[in-house]
């Protein structure tokens, strides 16, 4: 068992100033609901892409970089997609044309803080009233370095925190030493791993508050993690048998507590993940 300590891995650094991230880099790129990977039928970036009309049908980039755009398609068949970025919606994003473009720049941003962010595009399922279907399709991301050209290469397992997430925090007798927390409702917390079970390890106290716990995109469980009194390294959600493959587990500051809690502090600790 792997025990991923809450400031996450370490990575190493690629002097480049932007870098083309492919659909199929397992490492950074996680797919939940009906996708068809590997499209070949046209000149893709990097040969494939993965497209989908099923609606909730998520893409989710994981990535670290201060600007981020997604490449697809422009055509008749092609549908609305709505884009999240670090967990908030950002813009629905009409991809009809009446004519094709592939590598197309449908969303970008840039102007980010130089850190670890998510990117996600999500397919509605709905489509323009000319388009002839609502296909989503996912070919490449371009991802921009931070000052002076460097782009963290993130290996597995990585976690990627939203904004409003004190790290570093060293007032406890923590896994590794150090800790995150939050109480700012909508925060995430996102371990991406490939293994068969994952534990997530936080803090139960009388300042701690109710947390979202997602797995593969799919809500699990609601956590109360209140005590009344400290308990250090507690185990506050496992989950076992999964699919040796890529997983993601999302950690979200709900902002609510028990009635005799004090705050609503969420605290990540570290997880402990399953080969």
């Amino acid at each position: 068992m792997l025990s991923v300590l809450a400031v996450g891995a370490a990575s190493a650094a690629v002097a480049h100033a932007q870098t083309r991230v492919e659909e199929t880099a397992l490492a950074t790129t996680v797919y939940t609901g009906d996708w068809f990977q590997s499209h070949a039928e046209r000149p893709w970036s990097g040969g494939t892409a993965a497209v989908s009309n099923a609606a909730l049908a998520r893409a989710t980039l994981i990535f670290s970089g201060t600007g981020v755009s997604w490449l697809g398609l422009r055509g008749p068949q092609t549908g609305i997609a709505r884009v999240y970025l670090d967990g908030v919606s950002q813009v629905d994003v009409d991809c009809y044309a009446s004519t094709e473009t592939v590598q197309a720049v449908l969303f970008t941003r840039s102007g980010l803080p130089a850190g670890a962010h998510t990117l996600a595009i999500e397919a509605t399922g709905n489509r323009n009233p000319a388009a002839t279907d609502a296909f989503i399709a996912v070919d490449a991301f371009d991802v921009e370095g931070v000052p002076g050209g460097r782009v963290q290469e993130m290996g597995l397992p990585t976690i990627v925190y939203t904004d409003d997430w004190i790290q570093g925090h060293t007032e406890r007798a923590w896994s590794g030493g150090t800790a995150a927390l939050s109480s700012s409702a909508g925060s995430h917390a996102t371990l991406l791993f490939t293994g068969t079970g994952v534990s997530w390890i936080g803090l139960r106290g009388p300042q701690t508050g109710i947390a979202r716990v997602s797995l593969d995109g799919v809500q699990a469980a609601d956590v109360d993690t209140y005590a009344a009194a400290e308990q250090l390294q507690a185990v506050l959600f496992t989950r076992s048998g999964l699919t040796a493959d890529l997983h993601f587990l999302t950690i979200e500051v709900t902002g609510t507590r028990n009635p005799a809690a004090t705050d609503a502090f969420i605290v990540v600790d570290a997880f402990d993940v399953t080969p």
